[in-house]
């Protein structure tokens, strides 16, 4: 396959990802927008975790043919380059599905967070950042070992971006700290 075809094919299952993202986002909005009118339904979390699941799933299932059309490695590159990307996902994953599980245990509360719980929360939360801007050092240092700077940067932009469709939907997932879910805030538009 040549370069050109190959970044064809990495932009559509980008962009096919975005749109796989947004769809139970749509829903979501059009689920809330109802929700105002009625009561919230129970197992309204776990529906919106098995979307975040489904968003995960594709990410991950195109994330190498994304990164494959992307990165125009040389066959010396790959040589060296996909088993320390095989080992650098395999800890990323492990981050995401302990961050996955947290945000789970959130949404799945039925009684607001304690002025104590919310702090230790937010510290949880800001180790969990640390803890992944930790790995992306360690191996960005070992990515410059075998690709050039450019190159190396170029595979944390795209890892970035599919990171990012990840944590859009599971950003939908949890209530905002403090939120009522008994009574949910109007739509000031209307």
């Amino acid at each position: 396959m040549t370069t050109t075809s190959s970044r064809s094919l990495a932009q559509w299952s980008l962009y096919a990802l975005l749109l796989a993202a947004a769809a139970p986002l749509g829903a979501t909005l059009v689920a809330q927008d109802t929700a105002r009118a009625a009561p919230a339904p129970t197992g309204g979390a776990a529906l919106l975790r098995g979307d975040v699941e489904l968003t995960r799933a594709g990410i991950q299932a195109d994330r190498t043919a994304i990164v494959t059309g992307y990165m125009d490695l040389t066959d010396a590159e790959s040589e060296k380059f996909w088993p320390l990307y095989r080992e650098y996902r395999g800890e990323a994953q492990k981050a995401s599905d302990e961050t996955v599980r947290f945000l789970s245990s959130l949404a799945d509360r039925t009684t607001p967070l304690s002025d104590a719980e919310a702090k230790r929360v937010l510290s949880m939360h800001l180790i969990r950042q640390e803890q992944v801007a930790k790995l992306n050092s360690k191996y960005a240092t070992k990515f410059l070992t075998v690709l050039p700077g450019r190159q190396v940067a170029r595979l944390f932009q795209l890892e970035n971006k599919m990171d990012a469709i990840v944590a859009y939907d599971l950003a939908g997932m949890v209530p905002l700290i403090g939120e009522d879910r008994s009574n949910p805030p109007q739509d000031p538009r209307n």
